[in-house]
């Protein structure tokens, strides 16, 4: 089976965030379109200066 994904999606692992990032993937007609990496406090590993190594 061929998946063809429209997004990578990077989120938390905090359960506050999945309701929000389900509800903006659903507006912008992305369910079932998109491969999603959860990690602990991933928005900071990928923002912040402290973390570029």
């Amino acid at each position: 089976m061929k998946n063809e994904y429209k997004a990578m999606v990077l989120s938390c692992i905090d359960p506050r965030f999945q309701p929000k990032i389900y509800n903006y993937l659903k507006k912008k007609n992305l369910i079932g379109k998109y491969s999603l990496f959860s990690i602990a406090g991933s928005a900071i590993g990928v923002t912040s200066s402290k973390f570029r190594k």
